[in-house]
């Protein structure tokens, strides 16, 4: 655990960077962890919830409405306040986001 968090304070910092300083920072690092292709899915994901930090609750609302696709916008939102700790203030984001994940599922189907 100490390992993960270490990596995502390092991450963390590499943000405050110059865009041309991290890239040259990333590019530098990946070739140095490119065997390790665990540890590189880990650090991506580190640095997307970074940037995005939707992107978790995208994903876990999209395998949610998988399983079943009846679930509401509404309870969908709540249930992600739940099970991924969000704070209460973010639920209208949370339904509004739900709202485009179920559609964009609903879309999708469609097709």
């Amino acid at each position: 655990m100490q390992k993960k968090d270490s990596l995502e304070k390092l991450l963390k910092e590499v943000l405050f960077l110059d865009p041309k300083d991290q890239v040259r920072f990333a590019s530098m690092w990946v070739r140095g962890v490119r065997e390790d292709r665990s540890l590189l899915l880990k650090i991506y994901f580190i640095v997307a919830r970074g940037v995005n930090p939707a992107t978790g609750l995208e994903s876990w609302m999209e395998s949610r409405l998988k399983k079943n696709m009846s679930l509401t916008p509404r309870r969908l939102a709540y249930e992600c306040r739940y099970y991924k700790r969000v704070r209460r203030e973010m639920t209208p984001y949370l339904l509004h986001l739900a709202r485009r994940v179920k559609d964009r599922m609903r879309k999708r189907m469609v097709k």
